[in-house]
Formats: C-alpha cells, sequence, structure tokens
C-alpha cells in the first residue's frame, strides 16, 4: 500500500521537530526533503518505516520516539501489513536500547495484530517477533502461565515455532516450581 497523504506528513514532522533535531536528521541521515520524494514518487511506505528504522541508536532514540509519534495517527490509514511492519520496526529499537516497558507495549501490540496478518505470505513464513520477543520477557518475569498460554495462541494462529516443546518445557517449571 502507499502512505495516502502526500507531503503534507513531512510538513507535520517538520513543524514538530525542533531545529536541532532536524539538524540532526540532515546530518546523520539525509534531508528531511528526502521523506518527501517517499510520497511524491508514490513509493511504498515500508521505506519510510525503513529509514526511520536508522535512528535506532541510543543517541537517536529521542528523537526516533518524536519521529514516531508525529507519523502514529497516520498510520491508522494503512493496511495491516505496514502496521505489523511499522510495530516490529518500534519493538527492535525498545528491544535494542533495552527500554523494556515500551518494547512490552510494541510486542503486544504485533501480538494483538497478528491474527488478521497470518495469512499474509511475508509474514507468517517467519516467526512473529512479538511472541519471541514477550516470551522472552516473561522468561524474565518467571511467568510460565503467561508463556504456556502465548505459546499456545502462536501455535493456534499458526506462527512457526517449537511451541509443543515450550509449552512442555514451561509445564515442567511450573512443577518444578509448585514443588518448593
Amino acid at each position: 500500500m502507499i502512505f495516502p497523504l502526500s507531503g503534507e506528513v513531512l510538513g507535520k514532522i517538520k513543524g514538530k521537530l525542533t531545529a536541532k533535531e532536524i539538524k540532526q536528521l540532515k546530518e546523520h541521515f539525509f534531508p528531511l526533503e528526502t521523506i518527501e520524494e517517499y510520497f511524491n514518487n508514490k513509493t511504498p511506505y515500508s521505506n519510510l518505516i525503513s529509514w526511520l528504522g536508522r535512528l535506532n541508536e541510543p543517541e537517536n532514540i529521542d528523537l526516533c520516539n518524536r519521529v514516531f509519534s508525529i507519523i502514529d495517527d497516520y498510520l491508522r490509514l494503512c493496511d495491516q501489513h505496514l502496521l505489523h511492519t511499522y510495530y516490529e520496526y518500534r519493538l527492535e529499537i525498545y528491544w535494542k536500547n533495552k527500554d523494556i516497558d515500551n518494547a512490552k507495549i510494541y510486542a503486544q501490540k504485533l501480538i494483538d495484530l497478528s491474527d488478521s496478518v497470518k495469512t499474509m505470505p511475508s509474514i507468517i513464513s517467519h516467526e512473529n517477533k512479538g511472541y519471541k520477543r514477550m516470551i522472552i520477557l516473561l522468561t524474565k518475569e518467571k511467568d510460565f502461565e503467561g508463556i504456556i498460554n502465548l505459546c499456545k495462541q502462536a501455535k493456534s494462529e499458526g506462527w512457526n515455532g517449537d511451541w509443543d516443546k515450550r509449552i512442555e518445557d514451561e509445564k515442567k517449571k511450573l512443577e518444578k516450581g509448585a514443588k518448593k
């Protein structure tokens, strides 16, 4: 799908960023005007999402969050595939920067969206990062029941993964914990 709002988004992004943030974008990436090319040339919005994914270094996380927050409202107009891609990028940025609270939010958003995108061949052919990351987070919290439930849900939706083995492993951990 093509992003539906043309160069209007560029103006909104520029209007909400400080001069320092615009300078940072120009110095480290490319001029903000280049974003307009994504809209004027009707380049798929996923390319813009990919570009924004480059803002994933710790020193850029605040800027990344600001740009993402500006385009969040526009994403509601996009199809589920693009929304899924966007959530994956945000999840990975927060994960890389050890922002557990936001990583958990975007892992859950991917899980919530997973049933509606599971039939898309480009997505179902790989793991759902939302399930993968949320299971890691729940493992750290020792929430074995939560992991079992997520594995059952992922399995029922048809996502790739060794769900039966993981469920059995988590059940053993539950039993071991109950014996203590």
